[in-house]
């Protein structure tokens, strides 16, 4: 009797688990979007992102099914676009239509324009804007060359050892050197100082993000498919926290000095 009212029971929540897991399907066909059926309630994949070549998975995706087609991650509809002229249009003509993103740190002094929306995402791209015209963009040419001397420099060196060079790491000193001349107003040199703080915990923020084994696959699945997740858990990496005390501790110096 009581492991009838057992397996009962696991089965009304199974049962109830996947009615919510499947709640939004049919809403893309309803758009009239082709859609990547899903499997059960668990989505339209892939499930095993650590063993996915995503580039060449979206390429054969938009081969088969068009430049704008729908796909579930989990129980979150998902429009996929590869059409160069749609994707101009609502990321400049009508980003201000565009808003909303799929996450949100709790702690708001941490959000960027990448994970904030509404009016807040309305000011942030406000005052973000006057810093990209082409007359501050030109301004940066001559920063980014001191980011250029560094990473040359570090190969004629390298290549008298190793002809082949892994230009992973090249890319990734080159960039933060970049970030740190132009936005910071400091020679980072991490092409020589690999133990410098900023460099360190920017890798480790965007090393969250790398998918490397089964349980990392399920957790990206989860964070894509089930939006509004962060609202009750703590996703804020370490290195985000690290970055932010980093560039206040800059900022702050900078401010005394009058710099």
């Amino acid at each position: 009797m009581l492991v009838t009212i057992v397996l009962g029971i696991i089965l009304v929540l199974l049962t109830i688990t996947a009615l919510f897991l499947s709640r939004h399907y049919g809403k893309l066909e309803n758009c009239g979007f082709p859609v990547i059926r899903p499997f059960l309630c668990f989505g339209s994949g892939p499930f095993q992102l650590h063993k996915t070549n995503l580039v060449q998975l979206d390429t054969s995706r938009a081969a088969k099914y068009g430049k704008v087609f729908g796909a579930y991650i989990l129980s979150s509809p998902w429009v996929f676009i590869a059409d160069p002229d749609i994707i101009k249009q609502i990321t400049i003509k009508g980003f201000d239509s565009f808003p909303a993103h799929q996450f949100q740190f709790q702690d708001k002094k941490y959000r960027t324009l990448f994970d904030s929306e509404g009016p807040e995402w309305k000011d942030l791209r406000k005052g973000m804007s006057p810093v990209f015209t082409s007359g501050k963009l030109k301004s940066m040419i001559k920063l980014i060359d001191g980011a250029l001397d560094n990473m040359i420099n570090y190969l004629q060196k390298e290549v008298k050892k190793n002809p082949v060079i892994d230009m992973r790491p090249v890319l990734q000193s080159f960039t933060m050197d970049s970030i740190g001349l132009c936005a910071m107003g400091v020679n980072l040199n991490c092409f020589e100082n690999r133990n410098n703080p900023i460099f360190k915990a920017s890798k480790d923020t965007f090393e969250m993000f790398r998918v490397k084994g089964l349980l990392d696959s399920i957790q990206m699945n989860l964070s894509l498919g089930m939006a509004g997740l962060e609202k009750y858990f703590d996703f804020i990496p370490s290195g985000v926290v690290q970055l932010w005390n980093y560039s206040r501790e800059i900022q702050t110096s900078r401010e005394k000095s009058g710099t």
